[in-house]
């Protein structure tokens, strides 16, 4: 697990005792030993059954894969004692970022990434496969599709502007058969992008090219 992935997106482990009753308001909690909720009642009706949870920096906000009051499978946006927002899905996940500003961004199989913050929910669809290679960040996310001969397609979202963009990127298929696998990882405030002939391409966040030869 990367660095950023430790910071913003921890998976919590499953309960090894008793998880502790915490009551706030309408909302009763049951709290394992690492102060995350497990169950989410409101008014005695539940309202989560969580299977995991990853818990922003503080440990103020969490986001929640599980199941709602209706038994449907969902993610939940939580505190530590009290529901916020929750969103029936039903896909894989690949990342979770939760910020101590109560958002949190949920990147699937599906190539769907989700927003949960306190005012409201969101979906957006960026591939119909799952992606090759991915980040999610506080910042921003971008996923990496490897389905077309000699070409990679890059799909980001900047969580500052809120705007989708795209950037395709050629390579050549090396002769020697020596190719590499594609991957998205961050230097600095740049995404870069690894192909597999080995080139290192390099995008704002915003997705714009950037010549570091040039600079």
């Amino acid at each position: 697990m990367g660095l950023i992935s430790k910071l913003f997106g921890k998976p919590e482990h499953p309960q090894k005792k008793k998880p502790k009753t915490v009551r706030s308001g309408d909302w009763e909690a049951l709290i394992n030993e690492e102060g995350a909720p497990v169950m989410l009642y409101k008014k005695g009706k539940e309202w989560l059954d969580s299977s995991e949870a990853w818990a922003s920096p503080s440990r103020a906000f969490f986001l929640h894969i599980g199941y709602d009051g209706n038994a449907n499978e969902c993610i939940a946006l939580t505190r530590q004692a009290e529901g916020i927002r929750c969103r029936q899905m039903d896909e894989g996940v690949e990342s979770v970022v939760v910020t101590d500003a109560g958002i949190a961004y949920v990147l699937t199989e599906e190539g769907n990434l989700y927003t949960l913050t306190p005012e409201k929910s969101g979906q957006r669809h960026l591939l119909d496969d799952r992606p090759d290679a991915f980040i999610l960040t506080p910042v921003f996310c971008a996923v990496v599709s490897d389905v077309e001969p000699e070409l990679v397609i890059v799909k980001g979202v900047s969580f500052l502007t809120g705007k989708t963009w795209q950037r395709k990127i050629r390579y050549s298929w090396p002769e020697n058969g020596n190719n590499v696998s594609v991957s998205a990882t961050q230097e600095c405030e740049y995404i870069v992008i690894t192909v597999p002939d080995g080139g290192r391409h390099f995008l704002t966040t915003e997705g714009s090219p950037v010549n570091l030869q040039n600079s």
